[in-house]
């Protein structure tokens, strides 16, 4: 079974208030194992196993995901496959490896890749995906392009390697070097792509690369180029590389993304987050050597990390970076801004500040690169603290902001919680596994167990190793088995529902996986069940 050696988490809606033993209601969307027939594959056919990170859930409740395939006449070359299934439907298939490859030449097949470059979805159900291809090879790589649905006449090509790149001067070329395209609420897309070395078409090695976006009417635009001047900069100031997978196109069909400047007499990091609208250049957010806000005078952004940019449905940005300037020493030049609507950016905390929502004296250490920022500016983070009473056993702690709100304690490493069983505690918080959503709802994995908060900051159990999981549809049925481990797709919806992977063990066989998704009561449904009185102590399904 191909399965990452690694655990992140799952994500789960909270509550208005908390109980002992919480009624939750879990649904079966894939399983792996031969006795089950993979839905709308032929007779035979099954799922074998899933790569956990490629599960992404709209707001329909529709995950997708990619899953390899056994059984009749499945080999090498057909054994991929993007499905996506919900709740409420068997599924349908998105691509299969050894299929067609839409809109190109119908002799050419489909080989999906099985990590790394996982399919998106929008909550019209809409899909991109990079993927290769058999048509011709450039080089020792293959063909590389991208596929889409939101033109809303099937799936089709949207790029090959070989074409001519949108945008850009006659001779050059799309190279095999492509990234996963984001998609928006409307089904456009944008995506970063390397470019075909050729010195006659003025592609060098410092200017083989670009972010391209898909504009109103399908259209296809070059956004910014490697070598290009920066809009807004001294000139000579010029895109010097691109991080491929922080691309982002918003439902306003502004891109955005992240980029190292070639900045003449400067050797240090020189860095920027850069948005595009429909019809202009890109221009900074933030960037090396602007004036930071909220940490003090004549202080700048230093270099803004990569791996901490989140965009949200609107286009705002939430990151981090470190800081210099005034006052600025080892143990306080690292900071966590958001950028809103009404305000601009502003600070949400800095390393060595005074934690709000503790006691005098505990201030923020150090502070993880991962962020979690909702469509409605929700901003969830880790960091360790430093202070009074803190040693290795409670040195990490989860916060949550919203807007320009101070941030408020989620969960901190030691606690307990006050459950049925009062050994349930809280350990190393997973950073890279919280997950928030457009309620405030934030969830993360700690000790093999899943958490999730209510929106007055307690925590509740969902699911951890070692728990029984019901994994049968059937009415009145169940099939429980205990879990044997636990990762998640880092995302769940607004109706309350949430995705998750799960092992676990089936006496007298082999481990088996599914994708299942957690129904968790919404807030208002909450009240009146807490009103309603106790919550029967098991889990159930409808």
């Amino acid at each position: 079974m191909r399965v990452p050696s690694f655990v992140s988490i799952v994500v789960v809606a909270s509550f208005t208030c908390t109980s002992p033993g919480q009624e939750l209601t879990f649904r079966t969307i894939a399983i792996s194992g031969q006795e089950f027939q993979a839905p709308g594959l032929p007779d035979g056919v099954w799922f074998e196993s899933f790569e956990p990170l490629s599960m992404r859930m709209n707001q329909h409740g529709e995950v997708l995901f990619t899953a390899h395939l056994a059984g009749s006449d499945v080999t090498t070359s057909n054994d991929e496959v993007f499905f996506a299934g919900s709740r409420r439907s068997p599924g349908r298939i998105v691509a299969r490896s050894g299929d067609p490859a839409p809109g190109l030449d119908p002799s050419w097949n489909l080989v999906l890749p099985d990590n790394f470059y996982y399919p998106q979805i929008n909550d019209q159900g809409h899909v991109a995906f990079r993927a290769a291809h058999t048509g011709p090879r450039f080089g020792n790589a293959s063909s590389q392009a991208i596929f889409t649905s939101g033109g809303g006449d099937g799936t089709t090509a949207l790029t090959n390697t070989g074409n001519q790149a949108h945008g850009l001067p006659d001779g050059v070329q799309y190279s095999p070097s492509l990234a996963s395209p984001a998609i928006n609420g409307s089904g456009r897309v944008a995506f970063w792509s390397g470019l075909i070395l050729n010195a006659n078409a003025g592609v060098t090695p410092l200017t083989d690369a670009a972010i391209f976006s898909q504009r109103d009417g399908s259209e296809v635009a070059a956004i910014a180029r490697e070598g290009q001047q920066v809009t807004g900069f001294a000139p000579g100031v010029t895109f010097n590389f691109f991080v491929s997978d922080s691309v982002h196109i918003d439902d306003a069909g502004r891109t955005s993304f992240y980029a190292g400047l070639l900045v003449p007499g400067q050797t240090g990091p020189q860095t920027a987050i850069l948005s595009a609208r429909e019809s202009d250049a890109a221009t900074a957010i933030a960037w090396t050597g602007a004036t930071a806000p909220g940490v003090g005078e004549g202080v700048m952004y230093d270099e803004i990390s990569s791996d901490s940019l989140r965009f949200n449905r609107d286009g705002l940005a939430a990151f981090g970076s470190t800081i210099t300037g005034e006052g600025v020493t080892g143990s306080n030049r690292f900071a966590i801004f958001a950028e809103h609507d009404d305000s601009g950016i502003s600070v949400i905390a800095r390393q060595g500040d005074q934690v709000p929502s503790l006691e005098p004296g505990l201030t923020y250490g150090t502070m993880f690169s991962e962020l979690a920022f909702s469509n409605e500016g929700h901003l969830a983070f880790v960091t360790g603290l430093n202070g009074p009473g803190v040693n290795s056993s409670n040195n990490q702690a989860l916060f949550m902001s919203i807007g320009d709100a101070p941030p408020v304690l989620i969960a901190r490493e030691g606690d307990l919680l006050d459950l049925a069983d009062p050994t349930v505690g809280i350990g190393t918080i997973s950073a890279a596994s919280v997950t928030v959503n457009d309620l405030g709802q934030v969830a993360f994995f700690s000790a093999n167990t899943i958490f999730a908060t209510t929106p007055s900051g307690e925590l509740i159990k969902v699911l951890a190793v070692n728990d029984l999981l019901d994994v049968s549809n059937e009415p009145g049925v169940e099939e429980l088995y205990p879990v044997s481990r636990i990762i998640n797709g880092l995302n769940f919806n607004n109706a309350g529902e949430l995705v998750f992977w799960a092992e676990y063990r089936v006496p007298n066989r082999e481990t088996r996986s599914g994708i299942f998704v957690v129904s968790i009561p919404a807030p208002s449904t909450m009240i009146a069940m807490c009103m309603g009185g106790a919550i029967a102590a098991r889990r159930r399904r409808t």
